[in-house]
C-alpha cells in the first residue's frame, strides 16, 4: 500500500526527510511515524513523504523472491483449508474406485464359481440320467422277459398280417455261452464296460410238413447251419444245402408263437442274413446285409453271413434281449431258408420256405 502525501515544502528545521527505501524496515517505519506526528502537531510536513507498508514476511525477516509492481494485484494462492478439502476428495475418489475394483473383481469370481457348480452339478445330473437309463445288455443275471411277449397262437399268414413282437411267455432254461471280454461303451460324462456273451448254436435243415406242394423242384433240399450269435450285436451264419435248384432269395432266423415250437410253429422273422432286396421279394421291412450265394452243381456254401435285427418285429426289444431270449429257449426258433419257387407258391399265405430247422445249443 503506498501513500503519498503532499505537504508545502519544508522552511525550517522541523522538517522531517521522507525516509529512503534503502533504510531498515525499522526504521522507515519509525521515520513514518514521526513523520505524521508531525503533521499532526502542526508541523509543516514532508515535500514528497511516502512510505510503504511493507509486506508481512519482509517485515518478519522473512526472505521474498519478489516484490510486487506499483498497483498491481496481488493474487492469492489456494489455502490450507482448500487444499485440505482437494486432497481430502482425491483420496475418497481413489478409496471408491479401488472399492469397486475389488467388488467387481469379488463378484466376477461368485459368478465363475456359480457357474462351475452349476456345470458340475449338471454333468453329474446328466451321467447320472444316462446311467439310470442305460440298458445294460448281456449283464449275468439280466431278465430277458421283455424280449417276447405272449401271442394268442396258430401263426400268421403273412409276415403283414403278423402283430408286433409275436412271441410267447419265456421259460428260462440254463445254456452255455462263450464270454468273450468286456466291451467299452462311452457315453457323454460316463463309461460303462458291458460284458459281451456269445452263444453259438446249430440247426439241422429239413423240409418241413408245412412248406410241401406239389412239383416242389426243391423237395430234396437239405443241409446244416451254425449261428454264432452275440450281445453286441455281431450276428453270424453259415450254411451249407445239397438237392436245391430254385434261386435262394432269403435267410431268416424266425420266433415260433406261443403254443408251438420251431418244429411245428410259423412266426415272422427275428433277424435277417443274406436275402434279395429287389422288389417284388420277401421284404420284411430290414434290408438284407448281403445277396445270397448261387447253386453250384446244385450245392451251396453260405460262409460268415452277416445278420441284423429286423425292426418291425422287434419294436421295444435289443439285440442283446433277442440274443439272450434265443439262448434261453433255442427250442423256440428256428433258421429258415426261402427260394423263389416256395415264394411263388405260398406267396398269398406267407413264405414258407424250402428248409428249416430248429435250433440247439451247440456245445463248445
Amino acid at each position: 500500500l503506498k501513500f503519498r502525501v503532499k505537504a508545502p515544502p519544508p522552511t525550517g528545521p522541523a522538517a522531517v526527510r521522507a525516509p529512503s527505501p534503502a533504510m531498515a524496515p525499522t526504521q522507515a517505519r519509525d521515520a513514518g511515524v514521526a513523520g505524521l506526528q508531525a503533521m499532526e502537531q502542526g508541523g509543516e510536513g514532508v515535500a514528497d513523504f511516502e512510505t510503504a507498508v511493507w509486506p508481512a514476511q519482509q517485515l518478519s525477516g522473512s526472505p521474498l523472491r519478489g516484490a510486487p509492481e506499483r498497483g498491481a494485484t496481488l493474487k492469492r494462492g489456494p489455502s490450507r483449508r482448500t487444499l485440505a478439502i482437494g486432497a481430502g476428495l482425491a483420496v475418497g475418489l481413489i478409496a471408491l474406485l479401488v472399492g469397486g475394483f475389488l467388488l467387481a473383481v469379488s463378484m466376477g469370481e461368485e459368478k465363475g464359481g456359480a457357474a462351475e457348480r452349476s456345470s458340475t452339478e449338471g454333468s453329474a445330473a446328466e451321467g447320472e440320467a444316462v446311467h439310470g437309463g442305460e440298458t445294460h445288455e448281456g449283464t449275468p443275471g439280466s431278465s430277458t422277459s421283455g424280449a417276447s411277449t405272449t401271442s394268442a397262437g396258430g401263426g400268421c399268414h403273412s409276415y403283414a398280417g403278423c402283430p408286433t413282437g409275436v412271441g410267447h411267455t419265456q421259460t428260462t432254461t440254463s445254456t452255455p455261452s462263450r464270454n468273450t471280454g468286456p466291451t467299452s461303451t462311452t457315453t457323454p460324462g460316463t463309461t460303462t464296460t458291458v460284458e459281451n456273451k456269445c452263444h453259438t448254436f446249430i440247426a439241422n435243415l429239413r423240409i418241413n410238413p408245412l412248406q410241401e406242394y406239389e412239383h416242389n423242384p426243391d423237395r430234396d433240399a437239405r443241409g446244416v447251419a451254425t449261428l454264432d450269435l452275440c450281445t453286441n450285436g455281431t450276428l453270424k451264419a453259415t450254411a451249407m444245402l445239397n438237392n436245391g435248384k430254385s434261386m435262394l432269395i432269403a435267410t431268416h432266423i424266425h420266433l415260433a408263437p406261443g403254443g408251438t415250437n420251431g418244429a411245428n410253429g410259423e412266426g415272422p422273422p427275428m433277424i435277417n442274413f443274406c436275402g434279395s432286396n429287389k422288389a417284388g421279394m420277401i421284404n420284411d421291412g430290414t434290408p438284407y446285409p448281403e445277396d445270397c450265394t448261387v447253386w453250384s452243381e446244385n450245392r451251396v456254401k453260405m460262409d460268415n453271413m452277416d445278420g441284423v435285427l429286423v425292426t418291425t418285429f422287434n419294436r421295444g426289444v435289443s439285440v442283446a434281449q433277442r440274443v439272450e431270449d434265443i439262448a434261453a429257449q433255442p427250442e423256440m426258433y428256428y433258421f429258415n431258408v426261402h427260394t423263389l419257387a416256395s415264394w411263388k407258391e405260398w406267396q398269398s399265405q406267407g413264405p414258407k420256405g424250402i428248409c428249416r430247422g430248429k435250433l440247439v445249443v451247440r456245445d463248445i
